[in-house]
C-alpha cells in the first residue's frame, strides 16, 4: 500500500484494508510525507486498489468503523472517478454509512449513490407538498357551508314530502254512510275533487296517489275494519316513510255534537278503537293530527256498538254533508297554509 501512487482517499482505503492502521491527516503525521513520496503512481495501481476493496466486502463494516471520525474524508467519488469499472454493492453500503454517522460532516458526497438517496428523501420532508396539502385543505374548510346547507335541503324536502290521508270506516255496501264510516265519506269527497282514484288496494287499504291543494296525497281506506284500522296505516307510513306529522287522519267522535267539525294537532285515543289501533301500531306515537266530525250520542238504552253502526237518518244528511265540504276545506287548509295556522282558524 505504501506503493501505491493514488489519490489520498485511495491510499488511506488500501492501508486500512492492508495493515488495519487508519492513515488519515489527523491520525498520522506521516501522511503527508507518504503522499508525497507517492505522488507519480500509474493510475493502473488504482484499478488494482478498486478490485481489492470489490473483493474485501466483508470488511466494509470495519472500515466504516475504522474512518468513522473521519467520514468527511471519505470521498468515494475521487476512488470512482480513477476506475472505469463500479464498486461493489458492499463498498458503496459502507461508504453511504460512513457518510451518514456524522450529520454535521460536508455535503462532499457521491453524485451517484447519496444523491439518490437524497432524492428519495425529499417527497417525504420537502415542504412543498406540505404547502400542497395545506392547500388543498382550505376548499374543504370553504366547503363547510355546503355541508351545513345540508340539513337546511332534507327538511325542505321533508316539508314538502307526501301526506297519508286516512279516512277510518268499515268496508262493504252494508256500512256505507253509517255513523261509523264519516271517515270514508270525506275521504270519497277528497278524491271526487282531486281526481284521485282510490280502487288500488295495498297494504290492506284502498288507496289512490295524487295530488291535493299542490301536494302530493296518497288517499287511504282500510280495510281491515274500524277496530283494525292500524294494520292498513301502520305498514302503510312505513313502506312510504311518513312521519307521524305528516299522517291525518279523519275519523268520527261520539263526544261532539252531530256535524260539529275540530282539529286536534295530537291527542289521545278517546275510546275510538280506529285511533287506538292506529296508536299502537305506531309503536304508541299519537303525534299525529286528526280531524273529527261529531256524531252525537244515543238517545236512550240504545248500545254504541249499535248506534254507530246506523245510517244518518234524513234529517241529519244535510248537516253530515256540509260538515263534510268543511273538512274538505280544512284539509286543504292544512296542506296550503300548515297545520299551526289552520288549527288557528285560518281557512282557504
Amino acid at each position: 500500500a505504501r506503493q501505491l501512487r493514488v489519490s489520498d482517499t485511495t491510499f488511506s482505503l488500501c492501508s486500512a484494508l492492508m495493515g488495519g492502521v487508519c492513515c488519515c491527516g489527523p491520525c498520522s503525521p506521516r501522511f503527508e510525507r507518504k503522499r508525497q513520496s507517492t505522488s507519480g503512481a500509474s493510475p493502473d495501481l488504482g484499478r488494482r486498489a478498486m478490485n481489492l476493496l470489490g473483493h474485501t466486502g466483508r470488511l466494509a463494516g470495519g472500515l466504516c468503523k475504522a474512518l468513522r471520525l473521519q467520514a468527511g474524508a471519505i470521498t468515494p467519488a475521487r476512488v470512482l472517478a480513477m476506475s472505469k469499472r463500479t464498486a461493489s454493492g458492499a463498498f458503496a453500503d459502507a461508504a453511504g454509512a460512513a457518510s451518514l454517522s456524522r450529520p454535521n460532516s460536508s455535503s462532499a458526497a457521491s453524485p451517484q449513490q447519496p444523491s439518490n438517496k437524497r432524492r428519495r428523501l425529499q417527497p417525504v420532508a420537502a415542504g412543498p407538498s406540505a404547502a400542497q396539502t395545506t392547500v388543498t385543505s382550505t376548499p374543504k374548510a370553504a366547503s363547510s357551508p355546503k355541508a351545513q346547507a345540508k340539513p337546511q335541503a332534507a327538511k325542505a324536502e321533508d316539508d314538502g314530502g307526501m301526506w297519508l290521508i286516512v279516512g277510518l270506516g268499515n268496508p262493504g255496501a252494508m256500512y256505507e254512510n253509517t255513523r261509523h264510516n264519516v271517515g270514508f265519506m270525506v275521504l270519497d269527497e277528497l278524491a271526487r275533487q282531486a281526481s284521485i282514484d282510490c280502487r288500488k288496494l295495498e297494504k290492506g287499504a284502498a288507496v289512490g296517489r295524487g295530488e291535493l291543494a299542490g301536494r302530493p296525497v296518497l288517499l287511504a281506506k282500510p280495510a281491515t275494519f274500524m277496530n283494525n284500522s292500524g294494520e292498513a296505516v301502520g305498514a302503510l307510513a312505513r313502506f312510504y316513510r311518513v312521519s307521524p306529522g305528516r299522517l291525518l287522519v279523519l275519523a268520527d267522535d261520539l263526544d261532539l255534537p252531530l256535524a260539529q267539525v275540530r282539529l286536534r294537532q295530537k291527542g289521545g285515543h278517546g275510546g275510538h278503537n280506529g285511533l287506538r289501533s292506529i296508536i299502537d301500531r305506531l309503536g304508541g306515537s299519537s303525534d299525529f293530527p286528526r280531524i273529527k266530525v261529531g256524531i252525537g250520542r244515543p238517545t236512550g238504552h240504545m248500545p254504541i256498538a249499535s248506534y254507530v253502526l246506523q245510517p244518518f237518518s234524513k234529517s241529519e244528511r244535510p248537516e253530515v254533508e256540509v260538515a263534510v265540504q268543511e273538512c274538505v276545506t280544512l284539509v286543504r287548509s292544512i296542506l296550503t297554509l300548515g297545520l299551526e295556522k289552520a288549527a288557528s282558524g285560518q281557512r282557504v
